[in-house]
């Protein structure tokens, strides 16, 4: 009976040990410390496409060589509008390793696998080789349109959980300038 009251305290022990030191690690990880979604979260988001005679060839998120062009979320931001009401502004760009001019492009952004959770953006804008387009045209998706509530539920989601993970991009078209 003491050897089982004496096994039971060590246990107890090792318990409050082992959950003291789970409660350290956690209190000091800067890994989503405030809960919502920053610049450096968006910045492993990207998709690279090689280009092949003026046509949108291979796509990948890992790192491809040759002629291609880097799709990038830009930006996720939460905003409060005049009437009390709250939206996101999203942007993305595209930075053209192709060696042609990029005449205007269009993403599809997907933060879901539901087409409803999913945001087609314009960049209506010429990008050189070795250049990156403007980050200032955005989109602003409201709380209160009904139309986008489901991709304004998802991207809220995403925002105040600070996790990415869902969100992908994926060309529907780009268009350059022939010679």
């Amino acid at each position: 009976m003491l050897k089982r009251i004496h096994m039971s305290r060590f246990s107890g022990f090792v318990r409050f040990i082992s959950l003291s030191i789970f409660w350290l690690v956690i209190s000091f990880s800067p890994i989503k410390a405030d809960g919502f979604l920053k610049s450096e979260d968006l910045q492993s988001i990207k998709t690279i496409c090689l280009i092949e005679d003026y046509q949108i060839g291979f796509c990948s998120e890992s790192n491809l060589n040759g002629n291609h062009v880097v799709l990038r979320l830009s930006e996720i931001k939460s905003v409060l509008l005049n009437q009390r009401t709250h939206g996101f502004r999203v942007s993305a760009t595209i930075e053209n390793m192709s060696k042609r001019i990029i005449l205007n492009s269009k993403l599809k952004i997907m933060f879901g696998e539901d087409e409803a959770e999913h945001l087609t953006f314009i960049i209506p804008q010429k990008v050189i080789y070795k250049d990156t387009s403007s980050s200032t045209i955005s989109h602003l998706i409201r709380s209160d349109v009904k139309s986008v509530s489901k991709l304004y539920e998802k991207i809220n989601f995403i925002y105040f959980n600070a996790d990415p993970s869902s969100i992908k991009l994926r060309p529907i078209e780009i268009n350059f300038v022939r010679n």
